[in-house]
């Protein structure tokens, strides 16, 4: 853990890294038919959210901030996404240990879709709404 840490640590958030290709040993079609790459960009944060648990109720809480890096697996030739992940490490106790979230297949797309909606959304003040008809 300590070598991905260190990579993590030393990476520049005005840079995207992408790896070499490596093989997909997890392909259905054949192992390592398809070729993969990684593609990252970290960010530096002052403050950061995480989930607690009050009085038996789910809350969202400012934490501290910090790096955290978006990773996104790809596939070489179609350039489709395999998996996106948001990751971070924490350090409280001296080692380093990583946390992290996994998007994949159709959640991708959906979070994509999501994220896409908010240049046709006018938000109505005041009120809430609800529409059905946008398709995510």
């Amino acid at each position: 853990m300590t070598e991905e840490f260190e990579f993590h640590s030393n990476k520049r958030p005005n840079r995207i890294y992408i790896s070499r290709s490596f093989p997909d040993v997890t392909s259905s079609s054949g192992i390592g038919e398809r070729k993969l790459r990684i593609m990252s960009k970290v960010t530096d944060s002052p403050e950061s959210y995480r989930f607690a648990i009050v009085r038996n109720e789910l809350v969202l809480r400012c934490t501290e901030g910090g790096r955290q890096e978006v990773k996104l697996v790809f596939y070489e030739d179609d350039r489709s996404i395999k998996n996106l992940s948001l990751v971070r490490y924490t350090v409280k106790s001296g080692k380093p240990h990583k946390e992290q979230f996994i998007f994949v297949g159709t959640e991708i797309q959906a979070l994509y879709n999501l994220l896409q909606l908010l240049r046709y959304i006018e938000p109505t003040a005041q009120k809430r709404s609800r529409d059905s008809t946008l398709i995510l």
